[in-house]
Parts: structure tokens; C-alpha cells; sequence
């Protein structure tokens, strides 16, 4: 019997993804990287699995396919958190916390725990160093063994998205820092969206230096790195509630959008550039735009055209 098919694809500059299609649970549990894991199978029937993998510096990710109903006995080797997402037509349960389809876990990673998925689920994890997260989000979830509910459907499923991009193996236009860091402030984003710590507003004075200091920030970044909103927060020293509070105030407008304006306007000055000789599609690559439907959408919405038209604009200009 054929017990695995793995196939690892590589590309320069990224991060290799590896596929592994499995035909026993306890060879999938053997082959998770930096988990500890033993696999019961509790439901009757052939098992069918698949694990698709990808390990960054300071962060793996993984999605991870069971045909059966299994038991979980779980134990990160990283040392790090657990984030994991349930997408299946039963609920899963983490120590016999039950998490939906619009929910995450989180597990602090530093002791055993059981996980119990029911037949045909698919797994997202995501093992995080504890140096990503600041230090409000770490103390909050140092010690956290719980279930994140009520977070908004539309973040969580745009966080799946990415994933999934970044776990397809004819993903190769991402360099891995532009990967690692787009994905580890989609994270944050979510965890600070459950936070309950008490907000005092802050001056208008320090809303303006807030905002000031960002813009000097960004402007002054090279043009082919992407701006999170976990930089931001350190280089201006706030919170993510201070910097939203700040530009809403100021501008009238969230840090999202800002980066976002700010990103579009760089895109464009690569356009115009005739010595850039990237593909459209990589130069959105390369300032974070993981969905290039949503890249289209945006260029066409503020510049009232699209970037091809952009490009030749450059071209006829340039004669």
C-alpha cells in the first residue's frame, strides 16, 4: 500500500511549501513539523489524509486534512503558541472547548493538550514565536488555553485566503520577508480585535505626533517592502488602538486605508519606472497584495484606471 506521495517546491528567495497526501493517522501525526503528536482514529472507514506545510524563521504554518474523526494528544516542540482554525461541517473541541467555523483556538504551547475533529475537517495552524507578539498581546495570551469567538467572519476567512496562497505550491512570487510579514500582522490584527483592556484616549497632541511620525515612516521606506500595521505601532510607540483612534481622528481614515493609499501611489511610481521591468502581477506581489482581483479593484478605484493602462500611459509618455 502506498503510504505517501510528498512533493517539495522551491522557489528563490521563498520559503519551501511541502504537500504530503497520507493513508494513516499516525503517519500524518509523525510527519507535522515541530509538533509532538499521537493520532487515534476514532471514526470507522479508510483513512485519507493530507498535510501541506511551510516553516518561516519564526513561524510555521500548516493545513492538515482528515477523512476520519480523530483524537488529538498535542504538544508544540517549538515552544511557541498555538493559533488554530476548525473548518469542517461538525465543530471540533480543544480540551472539550467546542469552536465553530467563525472561531479560532489559541493555546499557549507549553503544556500537552487534546484536540477531538470529526470526520472530513481541515486544520489551519500556525505556530508562533513569542518574540512576534508585542508585549500587551503577550501578556494577555501567555498563559491562554481558549476558544476566540465573535471575531469578524470577513477577517478570519481573508486570513484563510492567505494561507491557502502561501501553502499552494505555484505560489513563487513572494520573497519570504514580504510573506512573514504580512501574515504575522494579519495575526496580531486578530488577536487585538478580542482584546477587553480599557482605552484612554489619547491627547490631541500625541494623535498628531501619532500620525506625523507615521507618514515620515512610510514615505521613507524602500519601495519594494510591504507596511504592517505591527511596525507602525513600534516606530510611532502606541498601541494599535492609539494608531486607529490617531489616523480616524486626523485624517478621517484608518491606518488600513492609509497604507493602502500609500502602497497604490508607490505601485503606481513603479509603473511609471521603465527601467522596472516586473510583471504587474509582482509588483503587487511585492507590496502585500495577495488577492490580485482586490489589487485591480483598488488601482482602478483611486486612479480611474487600470495598471496596464498605467504602464502604457508610461510607455507613450516616454516617446
Amino acid at each position: 500500500m502506498q503510504d505517501t506521495k510528498s512533493l517539495i517546491l522551491s522557489n528563490s528567495g521563498a520559503p519551501k511549501p511541502s504537500i504530503s497526501e497520507s493513508f494513516d493517522a499516525s503517519w500524518q501525526a509523525d510527519h507535522l513539523n515541530n509538533w509532538q503528536q499521537e493520532y487515534d482514529q476514532i471514526s470507522s472507514g479508510q483513512f485519507q489524509g493530507e498535510l501541506k506545510q511551510l516553516n518561516f524563521e519564526q513561524m510555521d504554518i500548516s493545513r492538515e486534512f482528515a477523512s476520519q474523526a480523530l483524537r488529538q494528544s498535542c504538544y508544540v516542540k517549538r515552544g511557541g503558541f498555538w493559533l488554530g482554525f476548525s473548518q469542517g461541517k461538525q465543530p471540533s473541541k480543544m480540551n472539550g472547548i467546542e469552536s465553530d467555523n467563525t472561531s479560532l483556538f489559541w493555546h499557549s504551547g507549553q503544556k500537552e493538550f487534546e484536540l477531538v475533529t470529526a470526520q472530513d475537517t481541515v486544520i489551519y495552524s500556525l505556530l508562533i514565536d513569542r518574540q512576534l507578539l508585542d508585549d500587551n498581546t503577550l501578556s494577555q495570551y501567555l498563559n491562554a488555553e481558549q476558544v476566540l469567538n465573535q471575531l469578524p467572519k470577513a477577517k478570519i476567512q481573508a486570513l484563510l485566503y492567505l494561507l491557502n496562497r502561501l501553502l499552494n505550491p505555484h505560489n513563487t512570487h513572494w520573497r519570504e520577508n514580504c510573506q512573514q510579514k504580512i501574515l504575522n500582522d494579519a495575526v496580531t490584527e486578530l488577536l487585538a480585535m478580542n482584546s477587553a483592556e480599557r482605552f484612554k484616549k489619547p491627547s490631541f497632541a500625541r494623535r498628531q505626533q501619532t500620525v506625523k511620525i507615521i507618514r515620515e515612516f512610510i514615505t521613507s521606506q524602500p519601495s519594494a517592502e510591504p507596511v504592517t500595521i505591527e511596525e507602525l505601532c513600534r516606530v510611532a510607540h502606541v498601541s494599535r488602538r492609539t494608531l486607529q483612534y490617531s489616523f480616524n481622528d486626523l485624517l478621517g481614515m484608518s491606518p488600513k486605508q492609509f497604507i493602502k493609499a500609500v502602497r497604490l501611489n508607490q505601485i503606481r511610481r513603479c509603473l511609471f519606472d521603465l527601467n522596472d521591468d516586473r510583471d504587474i502581477y509582482q509588483i503587487a506581489f511585492d507590496f502585500g497584495y495577495f488577492h490580485l482581483g482586490q489589487f485591480s479593484q483598488d488601482y482602478k478605484k483611486l486612479f480611474s484606471q487600470t495598471a496596464g493602462e498605467t504602464r502604457l500611459m508610461a510607455k507613450k509618455l516616454a516617446d
